[in-house]
């Protein structure tokens, strides 16, 4: 109840605002943080919990608490990487956060045990990036170049045109797209066809 000469506008006036947002996002940051510690909001290992957290400590200014929270959340992806889903996806997330912390020598090991799963899988395409990451552009170049060969003799020529576009071969990105208007053109896909013949005139300028 309303007190006698009690001023609502004045009461609003002496609210700190500033502090009470840091009160509110400390309070979301720890929620955050104790639904990772308890395994709530996690989706195959991948710690959107700890990711919340993260963000909101670096917000408030508290480096280390975000830090902390990150390397929890490395931690937890990397020992989803054990689990039949996508292991190499989740390797090369935990590496890229390992890397963000500073941490180079853990996102290399990492970065490397993904590698033979790939390769082996034909994902040459992905391990074309882990070599970017490594700093192996030979490498990342060989394995574009595999990519874009698996991908032609599989009939996927719009995904090998854009390899090759990558990689500079031009007249393979030619080649690729002709077979590729071929194809959607013996299947009645007219305006198919006609957009890529408009994109091979644009290579002819």
């Amino acid at each position: 109840m309303k007190k006698f000469g009690e001023n609502p506008q004045e009461a609003e006036e002496n609210i700190d605002y500033e502090a009470k947002a840091q009160e509110m996002l400390r309070k979301a940051a720890q929620e955050a943080e104790e639904k990772g510690d308890n395994n709530e909001g996690f989706i195959d290992a991948w710690s959107n919990a700890y990711k919340t957290a993260a963000k909101i400590y670096k917000e408030l200014g508290d480096t280390a608490k975000a830090q902390e929270m990150l390397r929890k959340e490395a931690v937890k992806i990397e020992e989803g990487s054990t689990s039949k889903n996508s292991p190499a996806e989740h390797l090369y997330v935990a590496a890229g956060i390992y890397k963000e912390l500073g941490d180079t020598a853990k996102a290399e090991e990492l970065f490397k045990k993904m590698l033979e799963e790939l390769e082996d899988d034909k994902r040459y395409e992905f391990a074309a990036d882990v070599y970017k990451e490594l700093g192996d552009t030979a490498k990342a170049e060989e394995m574009l170049k595999k990519a874009a060969e698996d991908a032609d003799d599989k009939g996927y020529f719009a995904s090998a045109a854009k390899i090759y576009e990558k990689l500079g071969d031009i007249a393979k990105v030619k080649e690729t797209l002709r077979k590729e208007a071929e194809e959607a053109e013996e299947k009645g896909e007219l305006y198919r066809t006609g957009r890529i013949y408009k994109e091979l005139a644009e290579l002819e300028k």
